[in-house]
């Protein structure tokens, strides 16, 4: 039983009223940044000519011109991105449009695209960037028509009559 009030009495001593917090520095806001919630895989289909990521910037003002910067490696000339893009008057976002042309592109070759803002007062933070990673691929699809599926092994277990789907 002593031992037992001596682990009590331990375990309310060691807690202390005294909480020393020291709170994060706020992160600055940025001007121009990439939203971090983005999906950075890419899956290039057959007839899929473009892909958007939108761009943000914090007061929807007049109309502004940000220089971005691109790399794609391997180097790939069916796939482009634009040097800057234009926020309309009163608009807080605008696409950066990456164009495809497919019959430039190697099929089922990893891509690695990247996207940077150029020239603004942005930093990586966890809640938005200046710079955007991709992963694409071009996986073209080929239509090998209508197929039956016949279940044979559930059926013959529970001996019921066999199933098709088209």
């Amino acid at each position: 039983m002593s031992l037992i009030a001596g682990a009590a009495a331990a375990g309310f001593t060691a807690c202390t009223d005294e909480v020393d917090y020291t709170a994060a520095e706020p992160v600055a806001p940025a001007s121009v940044y990439f939203s971090t919630a983005v999906n950075n895989e890419i899956e290039i289909v057959d007839g899929m000519d473009s892909y958007d990521v939108t761009i943000y910037r914090s007061e929807a003002g007049a109309e502004q011109v940000v220089n971005i910067s691109s790399s794609v490696s391997p180097a790939c000339e069916g796939i482009t991105i634009p040097s800057t893009v234009t926020f309309e008057a009163g608009k807080n976002s605008a696409p950066v449009t990456m164009s495809f042309d497919l019959d430039k592109i190697t099929i089922n070759l990893d891509y690695t695209i990247t996207v940077s803002i150029e020239g603004e007062d942005v930093t990586d933070t966890p809640y938005y960037a200046k710079t955007l990673t991709f992963n694409a691929k071009y996986l073209p699809w080929t239509n090998l028509g209508k197929a039956i599926y016949r279940d044979d092994f559930i059926a013959s277990l529970y001996r019921i009559e066999n199933l098709q789907w088209e």
